[in-house]
């Protein structure tokens, strides 16, 4: 028979449980008693798979459990069911059926891991495709996605810290490193943001990009985010922090450089030279996508010298009869382009593409026809509407996006000086920025030989120093010890 103690000790917990959870409606208080012997089962409704084969199993070992040795009895009995553990505070008992698991209270309570799984499969990715290599993205799990980098990595030096982070969200994370090849300052640097981040919520793993960020006050994104397996892989082999959360298939990365932004996982995936040559395709849509418009600007309004006598012949007839100058004509027609790809963006997918790409030849057909913007401004518009979607990184595109405007201002009010100008600023602020202690540029400023090698082309992966694109910059001491 149980002693007056514990059975006192059981209520004062289930009585704990209903004052803190009274609201709930799906709580689930489960009695069940054998042989004066009753258990609490304590869950919320459809969220744990209670079979009962398996509760028979349970009592038959705790029975025999709570014979052999009283106080390990519960926990032992438990272990038939799935992983367990003790929890000893009201805060432990709260999580553990908040967080869909089972919670089984005798004369203590324990924590048993047979919770559903109402997270999706593993799908494709969705915005980093790409033509040759792997297909499976992380998913909204967290111990999924923790499951495939270990399939991935399968390495002891491979480490997993797990936090709990936001007060009222709880989330689960997950700081991931290879120990020995990370260095020690950029890990103690990442948990301690997370550790001293006081946020209420988590939904998102954004809310802790933005803790990461050593530099807030630009376009610039400096901590990357994926949701392809085999990229965070590479990245911890080259000594780079991951951070997973749970809810979202996007997982962090850091420290970071610009040049991550340009190249691209399939790049590894296939020759060299042909690697190289589509990496120094996207530097140059860069600028392009960059500058175009106010490059325009510039020469048809301030350096109309510098064009051939024909092509400059050939514009002026063409804008003869719009309405607008150049600057109100630019604007109005990237707007309509910015607008166009948001609007495939939230449309379904079924129609989104065909509204884009309609959208886009309608307007500027009739726009043209209209007389309210030329054929040339409709093809520079579009150039740089193109090269814009060459970046493997959205994040990049934006900041691209974002930039352009500035450009076009900059070049209508002083012409190819402005541009200078605002190219020189631009160069200024890039230097500034850094990734946890690592600067942006990294392989130009500073410079780098070995980086600078590999930013610009994909050397063979027989004749290369490292592994992986930017090694170098975390490589490892002669020496060094685990972290």
């Amino acid at each position: 028979m149980r002693k007056q103690v514990d059975i006192e000790q059981t209520m004062a917990i289930i009585d704990k449980i209903k004052k803190d959870l009274y609201h709930r409606e799906d709580l689930v208080i489960r009695p069940i008693t054998v042989n004066d012997q009753t258990v609490y089962f304590i869950y919320l409704t459809n969220t744990v798979e209670l079979k009962s084969e398996d509760l028979q199993v349970f009592f038959i070992r705790l029975l025999v459990e709570k014979k052999r040795a009283k106080e390990t009895g519960l926990l032992q009995a438990c272990l038939q069911l799935g992983p367990s553990e003790k929890q000893q505070t009201p805060h432990d008992y709260l999580n553990t059926i908040l967080n869909h698991q089972l919670l089984v209270v005798y004369d203590e309570a324990v924590r048993v891991n047979i919770g559903k799984n109402f997270h999706r499969a593993i799908g494709e990715v969705k915005t980093q495709e790409v033509v040759r290599g792997p297909r499976e993205a992380f998913t909204e799990s967290v111990v999924v996605n923790q499951a495939m980098l270990r399939e991935r990595l399968k390495n002891k030096q491979l480490m997993f810290q797990s936090l709990t982070l936001g007060t009222e969200t709880g989330t689960d994370v997950k700081v991931v490193y290879l120990a020995g090849v990370c260095k020690k300052e950029h890990l103690d640097d990442v948990l301690k943001r997370l550790k001293e981040a006081q946020i209420a919520a988590v939904l998102e793993s954004h809310y802790l990009e933005t803790l990461l960020e050593t530099k807030v006050k630009t376009v610039f994104p400096t901590v990357y985010n994926t949701e392809r397996p085999d990229v965070i892989a590479a990245g911890l082999l080259e000594g780079r922090i991951a951070v997973i959360v749970d809810g979202t298939p996007f997982v962090l990365l850091v420290p970071c450089l610009l040049f991550d932004f340009i190249q691209s996982s399939e790049d590894y995936y296939q020759r060299s030279d042909i690697a190289s040559a589509i990496r120094m395709l996207r530097v140059l849509s860069l600028f392009i996508a960059l500058l175009t418009p106010a490059v325009f600007i510039a020469l048809t309004l301030f350096h109309q010298e510098v064009i051939p006598t024909a092509l400059l012949v050939s514009l002026a007839a063409q804008r003869e009869g719009i309405p607008f100058p150049a600057l109100l004509e630019v604007l109005l027609m990237e707007i309509t382009f910015e607008l166009l790809r948001e609007a495939g963006v939230r449309l379904p997918s079924a129609v989104g593409s065909a509204v884009s790409i309609v959208g886009a030849l309608v307007l500027g057909q009739a726009a043209v026809e209209a007389g309210i913007v030329s054929n040339a401004m409709v093809i520079i518009v579009s150039i740089t509407a193109i090269s814009n979607f060459v970046f493997p990184s959205y994040d990049l595109a934006i900041s691209i996006r974002l930039l352009r405007f500035v450009f076009i201002l900059l070049a209508s009010l002083f012409g190819l000086v402005g541009i200078t100008l605002g190219l020189v600023l631009l160069v200024h602020h890039l230097t500034t920025l850094d990734s946890i202690g690592v600067s942006y540029l990294t392989g130009i400023a500073p410079y780098d030989e070995t980086a600078h090698a590999d930013l610009w082309v994909r050397k063979r992966l027989d004749k290369r120093q490292h592994l992986f694109t930017i090694r170098h910059v975390f490589k490892r001491d002669k020496v060094r010890k685990g972290v």
